[in-house]
């Protein structure tokens, strides 16, 4: 890249705005030899400018473009007369930015390369100076490398600690393992002591299961004639064909003792108020035909027993017929 000569300006560099002097040296990189910009060079210095805190207007690229170029001529004028009548110049100018640069060259005393060079080369030499005194500063803080013996017995010391370390980590993991084993063998007798029990107890409670349901069952039909004693709308041999449904339904379905309550409920109100009473919501049947409901049947319908349950009926020569009990999820 070019070089920066406006800011070997110790003046321009602690006065000159932060991003203007960055703005200006990111130029340098598309300038040729001579610090002028070609066409190509204006737009894709416009473009690396766009967006960003380095965003300006066009007019102030051609400024800096133009500061560019006047005070590199302005170093190559070897007539030192026509070299102060230009600086005088630009100094006069009122743009702001060329009268500026101007300034600082004369506070700094740069006239020409000469200038720069030495301007340059006491930088260096400063810069030297400083990385030498922090050079030497290094040397003196810093303790004497470890003898080639002391190396050694380091790492031999560093292996046996990580040798004792490992063979303690082993037989901690050993002494795991094996109480991790007895608590699996024990946890395994226990688990076969639970099955050999339960399948020692599995007929009994398959037998108490069943007569728990025998009983339910019993008591639950033993409450039908209580729900249809005196109505209106039952008979003895209504009755009976409705306990050879009920008890049906409850040893396939497994009913649930509250829905027998419902069911026998649902049984006083079609007893005592017939199957068309509000709470049964009666409905006529006009889909397929039913399982239960015999082919010479052609007008049936059913009610609700329960939230879940539904029973079929037809009314023929005034009598009302039941059929069979369903689950809702069964007859769609």
């Amino acid at each position: 890249m070019l070089l920066n000569f406006l800011e070997l300006s110790p003046t321009y560099n602690a006065d000159a705005r932060r991003l203007t002097k960055k703005r200006r040296e990111l130029m340098l990189t598309f300038l040729d030899p001579e610090y002028r910009a070609s066409r190509k060079a204006v737009r894709d210095i416009r473009e690396a400018l766009r967006g960003g805190e380095f965003e300006v207007s066009k007019h102030q690229v051609y400024q800096d473009l133009w500061i560019w170029r006047e005070f590199y001529a302005l170093l190559n004028i070897k007539d030192p007369q026509s070299r102060e009548a230009r600086l005088a110049e630009l100094m006069a100018r009122k743009d702001g930015g060329a009268a500026f640069v101007a300034r600082c060259f004369v506070a700094d005393g740069i006239r020409t390369w000469e200038d720069v060079e030495r301007i340059q080369s006491s930088r260096t030499a400063a810069a030297q100076l400083v990385l030498s005194a922090d050079t030497e500063s290094d040397i003196k803080t810093k303790p004497a490398p470890p003898s080639l013996a002391e190396i050694v017995q380091e790492r031999m010391s560093a292996e046996r600690r990580y040798e004792e370390l490992l063979l303690e980590i082993m037989a901690g993991l050993q002494g795991d393992v094996q109480a991790l084993r007895e608590k699996v063998n024990n946890l395994e007798e226990e688990i076969g002591n639970v099955k050999t029990a339960v399948a020692s107890e599995e007929p009994r409670f398959a037998a108490i299961v069943q007569k728990a349901e025998k009983m339910r069952r019993a008591s639950t039909l033993a409450e039908l004639p209580k729900h249809t004693q005196s109505a209106v709308y039952w008979s003895e041999e209504l009755e009976v064909i409705f306990s050879d449904l009920f008890e049906a339904f409850l040893s396939d379905k497994g009913t649930h003792p509250s829905e027998c309550r419902q069911i026998l409920k649902a049984v006083k109100i079609a007893a005592r108020f017939g199957p068309f009473h509000n709470s049964l919501k009666t409905e006529k049947w006009e889909n397929r035909r039913l399982p239960g409901v015999p082919k010479d049947v052609e007008i049936w319908w059913y009610s609700r027993a329960s939230e879940s349950i539904r029973f079929s009926w037809a009314q023929v020569a005034d009598e009302v017929k039941f059929f069979n009990l369903y689950r809702k999820q069964d007859i769609g």
